[in-house]
C-alpha cells in the first residue's frame, strides 16, 4: 500500500530552506507552487483560480485549494502575506480572472541569501 505515496508523480515540493523567507511550511509549498507556474509561463504572469469555479476558463483540478488542498481562507491569507512581503502582485480582470506576477528579481535576492547562509551550507 505504500507504494501508492512512494511513487506518485503528483508530489508538490516542500524545502524547508524557504522557511527562512516565507515564514512558515504552507507559505513555502505555495511560493514552490508560484515558481513552478512562473516557470511553466515562460517566466510571465499566469492566471489561476482560487478556488473551484463555473468560469468557462477553470478547467477541473486548475485551482489553488485543489491543486494544494488548503483552505481558501489560508490561501487567501498566503497571499495577502506575498503581496505584503512584495513578493507578488496579482491583477483581476474585468471577467474575473486573477493573474498573479512574481517579483523574481526580490525572491531570487532572499534565495540567493538563504542558499548561501550556514543554516542551509551546513546541513550536507
Amino acid at each position: 500500500m505504500f507504494k501508492i505515496i512512494v511513487n506518485d508523480r503528483n508530489i508538490i515540493p516542500y524545502r524547508k530552506e524557504l522557511n527562512l523567507i516565507t515564514g512558515g511550511a504552507l507559505e513555502s509549498i505555495f511560493l514552490a507552487q508560484l515558481l513552478y507556474w512562473y516557470e511553466v509561463n515562460d517566466c510571465n504572469e499566469f492566471y489561476k483560480f482560487r478556488e473551484p469555479c463555473e468560469h468557462e476558463l477553470y478547467k477541473e483540478g486548475d485551482s489553488w485549494v485543489e491543486e494544494l488542498g488548503f483552505s481558501i481562507k489560508i490561501i487567501d491569507r498566503i497571499i495577502k502575506v506575498f503581496k505584503d512581503k512584495g513578493f507578488l502582485t496579482t491583477r483581476t480582470t474585468i471577467d474575473r480572472v486573477t493573474f498573479y506576477n512574481l517579483n523574481i528579481k526580490l525572491i531570487n535576492e532572499l534565495l540567493s541569501e538563504v542558499y548561501t547562509s550556514d543554516e542551509v551550507s551546513n546541513k550536507g
